[in-house]
């Protein structure tokens, strides 16, 4: 019987400690346009993290953008190096790209990250302000 009960006592403890994912388990909500225009507003703290080419970037982005090509094989790598601590609004062109780099951002135990709703195209349709290269000619 005291067996048994040292058992019990045992997966119960054990079960009671978070694991060290558990602890920094990633948070992603997506945003609409409009509620991430706010967000950046209120917190300038937050990082937004633009995953298209650099070529995309240059035409049209979101100002104080972050530009990180989810497409280069070091994608992943600079993600692991971001700081785990701040909140990050991540987006691509339509949302596609930024879907598929979920993943790397929930393995990378980031805290917070925003996934803005149809990426870039939903942010200038919603006639928010974006900010373009200049090209030499």
């Amino acid at each position: 019987m005291t067996y048994r009960v040292i058992i019990v006592l045992t997966l119960l403890l054990s079960s009671c400690h978070s694991s060290d994912a558990e602890l920094h388990s990633t948070t992603v909500r997506v945003v609409e346009p409009a509620e991430a225009s706010a967000v950046i507003t209120e917190d300038e703290t937050i990082v937004i993290l633009d995953i298209r080419t650099p070529a995309e970037f240059a035409d049209a982005h979101i100002e104080n953008a972050v530009n990180i090509d989810f497409s280069q094989s070091d994608f992943a790598t600079k993600v692991m190096a971001l700081d785990k601590q701040k909140t990050y609004l991540v987006y691509c062109r339509s949302g596609r790209r930024s879907t598929l780099a979920m993943e790397t951002f929930e393995d990378a135990m980031l805290t917070q990250v925003l996934h803005l709703a149809d990426g870039l195209n939903g942010w200038q349709a919603a006639a928010l302000p974006v900010v373009k290269e200049k090209r030499d000619e």
